[in-house]
Parts: C-alpha cells; structure tokens; sequence
C-alpha cells in the first residue's frame, strides 16, 4: 500500500512539474478566460467572498444599525434582548445536536464595538452548556490611522477588555490584525493593505490552515482540544498565542526542497514568515513557549536529497532546531487550494500552483507577463490555483509587547468620560490591571 501511495505521490510530482516547467499554452488558454472579479464592485459581503451558502438557521441578524453598535453596552443589550426568546442558543442547541462529535468551537470575533461585548456574553453561555468543549477564539483588531482622538481610545477601551474578556473564556485565544500591513509587507504579493477583501483572503488562509492540525482524519485522535492543551501548557492564564504564516512558502520545482528551509532557522524565523498579530517583532528572538506549526503543499516536492529522503526526516529536523516543552506539527498533503474569487495579488514570478519562479517579469501592454524558458513567447501569468504555506501558532515572550500596546493605550482614560462606551471606571481599572499582570508573565 506504501508503494503504490509513493507511486501515484511520483506521478503527481511528474505531471506538476511537466505542467509547470513546460508553461502547457493550454493553462495560459484557460487562465484568459477566467472571469476577472472587480472586488469593488461584484463582491459586497464577506459572504460573497466565501462562495459559500449558510443555512437561515445558522444566522442571526442584529436587529440595529451599525452606528448603534459601537459601544459595549450595545453589544450586551443585542444579546440579552435575543437571550430572552432563546433565539441564539436555540441556533446553537440544532446545530449542537445534528453533530455527531463536536470538537469545540472556534469563533471570529471583532474586538471593536460590541461584537467584543455580544461574543463574551454568548461564550458565557457556551461553555456553562459545553463546559468540556474548547474553545478557539480569533479576535480582529480594526483599528486605522485615520482615527481621530476620542475614537482611538473608544477602540482601546472596547478591544482591551473584551480581548481580556474573551481570553477567559477560551481555551486559545489569537489575536490578529492588518493595521500593520504594507504592500510589499508579504513576499511575492503586491497588497493594498486597505483593500479588506484581500487582507481578509490572508487570514482565511491561515486560518484554514492552522486548523488542519485537527481537521485533517488521519488517525492520530489529535483533535481541538489536543490542540488548545498544547498551546496552553505552559500555563492556563498564558493562553494568548501568536500567528504567522509563510504565504506562499518559497518552493521552486528545480531546488532540493532542504533549500527551501534555509540556514537551518527554526520555522517561526524562516525568511518568509511574517506576523499577523500586530504589535509584536517581525522577527523572534527567543524560543516560543508553546507552538504549533502546519505545513501544506510541501509533499510533492520532495526530491532526492543528502539531509530528507521523506516526511519524517523533515520533521524530524525542523523540531529539533529549536526546544520547545509543547509543540505539535503537522505535514499535510493537500495544498490551499484558491477559488476563482480569491484576490490575484500575486507577483509575476508566482506559478499557476504557486511555485517561484526564477525569470524575471516584464510588463507587456500593461500585462504582467513571464518568459517562457523554451522560447521566446511572452505569456500572461495565470491564475494561481493553489499555493503551499505555512503557518506558526505558538506563545511566545512577545505577546506581551502586544499586550502592552493595550495597555499603554487605555493609561491615563478615564472611563467616566465615556458614558456611551458602557464600561465602569472600576471595571476598566481591572481590565488594564488583568493585562498588565499577562505582561510580566510573558516577559519574564
């Protein structure tokens, strides 16, 4: 059985770099025709983005307009107002028992306005019903540069304590942002870091890949919560971890795949990666404490190699590269495959599946184009239809810098002043006392 998955994995590996190395007219006929999406214009809801069709009931509609929910206290009259009818948790109950083995829940949440306040209330309800359930919580930063005084610290005051709330809730919690993005800020993409179709295409794809650690079926019984107990072993209070990813990684047809993990760097070091928790270094210093790193689309390049003749060796030698008491990894097969919605933000030298490749690209008649390595035809570059990446999930010593951000943001604010926002001066005291207690346990 091993042969033949060796076999066909060869096959596959011939027929990838036939299509790739060769530049097949036929791809490049196809990638024409693909409809161009105008993210301005065909695309209004994350929905839509998605591709996806959700069932009525698992939605629920706030009945309120956005300008009413910028404060916490509307975020927890949302919820209680639907609490009363049991609206929510009777979605959530259907939902529950039509599942045949939940592994917990992972939720997405924006830490501005009151989806931090109206999340904390439903995960209250969640883990009293679920109280054996993880929970892994993703929590958006969305602040901007254009924000004036009084707004900005309305922001720090929202996202400070419900982050604080939140973290106490859930086995994990990630916080993300974008408000750090350049357009040269990932290699081998030229980002409009305003554009939040692409930035959101970015975190959909680490978050689709991080969670392979527990969705793919192989076997292992390594699930959700195997997961968050990995992350969390250090200690149950320092369950804020950081997230990277590498996107794509750099792999190239015509190198040994060793070449690719260069300088035998650690993968939160790799040259590709990059931070999508704001506020914290690009590059780490020290050891995480914790981590958990998956691999994806690596396997079919596997080439006869000195230091990796399969899987196993790769990981052997990424995990020894740096100690780390708790750390999962995982290589998996399957490359993140890209809709035709997705943003082409790709640099000419990105290949149909994503590779690097290594000619220089020119601009034909305001077209990216690519040489062929057979002739002298210039080409359009093609949709890239799926891409290799990497993604680092791990506790590290700088999250405290990030929790520090925070902190130093809502300092000196008195909370008297902000009537609207819905929060005590004494509730706002401990929120800012809670963080900086995480400070010094992640920076000593």
């Amino acid at each position: 059985f091993e042969a033949e998955e060796e076999l066909k994995d060869l096959e596959e590996e011939i027929e990838l770099r036939t299509l790739i190395q060769n530049h097949d007219d036929s791809i490049y006929s196809m990638a024409r025709e693909i409809h161009e999406f105008d993210f301005h214009k065909d695309i209004s809801h994350w929905t839509d983005f998605l591709n996806t069709t959700l069932d009525s009931k698992s939605i629920y509609g706030i009945p309120v307009s956005r300008t009413d929910f910028n404060s916490l206290r509307a975020g927890e009259n949302v919820f209680s107002s639907a609490l009363d009818s049991d609206d929510i948790l009777d979605r959530l109950r259907t939902l529950a028992e039509e599942s045949d083995n939940i592994q917990g829940f992972k939720v997405l949440v924006d830490l501005g306005g009151g989806f931090g306040a109206t999340c904390r209330e439903f995960l209250t309800h969640v883990t009293d019903e679920f109280p054996k359930k993880s929970v892994l919580a993703c929590c958006f930063h969305n602040q901007t540069p254009s924000m004036n005084k009084r707004d900005r610290e309305i922001y720090f005051i929202s996202a400070s304590h419900s982050l604080n709330s939140i973290r106490s809730l859930s086995s994990v919690c990630i916080p993300i942002g974008s408000y750090h993005f350049h357009e040269t800020y990932f290699p081998h993409i030229k980002l409009n870091p305003n554009n939040l179709f692409q930035t959101s295409s970015i975190f959909a794809s680490a978050l689709d890949t991080l969670s392979l650690a527990y969705r793919l079926n192989d076997r292992s019984g390594y699930d959700m919560s195997a997961l968050c107990r990995t992350l969390s072993d250090r200690s149950y209070s320092m369950n804020i971890c950081g997230l990277s990813i590498s996107f794509p990684f750099p792999l190239d047809l015509d190198r040994k795949l060793e070449d690719a993990f260069d300088d035998q760097k650690p993968i939160y070091a790799h040259n590709s990666i990059r931070r999508l928790t704001p506020d914290i270094p690009l590059k780490e210093e020290v050891d995480p404490f914790t981590e958990s790193i998956v691999l994806r689309g690596i396997m079919p390049y596997f080439k006869p190699s000195t230091r990796y003749l399969n899987s196993i060796q790769l990981l052997s030698d990424l995990t020894k590269r740096n100690p780390c008491p708790s750390r999962q990894c995982v290589l998996a097969k399957q490359a993140l495959t890209l809709p035709p919605s997705f943003p082409q933000y790709f640099l000419p030298n990105v290949s149909l599946y994503g590779n690097i490749l290594p000619q220089t690209s020119i601009n034909h008649f305001g077209k990216d184009v690519v040489s062929s390595p057979k002739s002298n035809i210039k080409v359009p570059m093609p949709f890239v239809k799926c891409l290799s990446c990497v993604t680092h999930l791990g506790a590290f010593k700088s999250i405290g810098c990030h929790l520090d951000f925070l902190v130093k943001g809502i300092e000196g604010i008195d909370a008297r002043r902000f009537d609207d926002v819905g929060l005590e001066k004494d509730e706002l005291l401990e929120t800012k006392n809670n963080l900086k207690s995480l400070v010094e346990e992640y920076l000593q």
